[in-house]
């Protein structure tokens, strides 16, 4: 991962704790990366990505007014926001959280506590490695990690559309606006 990319990318940062955004702050500006944007809740979130979508958006799960799944799937359903990297971290990371988060459109999971370097990695491969997206009935989001899951959303892609869903593997083509359907 080029550290001088990682660097120049763009940060819209939500969480209910002051506390825990100087530690973010301070973990992501020990390497170098130094664009990044505070909020304080859920409605704080999606204003800040509106107005100037970033390179990526890093939430807490239980931000207030809206968490980070509602977050999520809000920016899914803009045009302009839809391709925006949502990294989300938790402290309490039950399978069910993390299998919300992902299936909102989350791009990484990352649980507290992480060392600097762990959320480092997971904000610079957010915004630094491309992901195929993939949209079905009640999906819109970047393919998933887990073999299973991707395979079950590529599955109802592909009965959605006559077009063919190109493989998880291939270059990463963003989605048309024109093709952006609420979810």
């Amino acid at each position: 991962m080029s550290s001088t990319r990682a660097q120049a990318l763009s940060l819209v940062l939500g969480d209910q704790s002051a506390f825990s955004r100087q530690l973010v702050r301070s973990a992501l500006g020990g390497f170098g990366m130094r664009r990044i944007e505070d909020c304080r809740d859920g409605f704080e979130v999606i204003e800040a990505v509106t107005r100037n979508p970033p390179g990526v958006v890093l939430i807490d799960q239980d931000l207030p007014g809206l968490d980070a799944a509602e977050v999520t799937r809000m920016l899914r359903r803009q045009a302009h926001t839809a391709m925006v990297p949502v990294v989300v971290m938790s402290g309490a990371p039950s399978r069910g959280v993390v299998l919300a988060t992902i299936l909102a459109g989350a791009y990484e999971f990352v649980a507290k506590p992480f060392s600097a370097r762990t959320l480092f990695d997971r904000v610079s491969r957010a915004g630094l490695v491309p992901r195929n997206f993939i949209r079905t009935k009640t999906f819109f989001g970047p393919a998933p990690y887990d073999p299973a899951l991707r395979a079950s959303l590529e599955a109802q892609a592909r009965e959605l559309t006559s077009d063919a869903v190109p493989g998880i593997d291939e270059a990463f083509a963003p989605t048309p606006a024109r093709e952006l359907v609420a979810i």
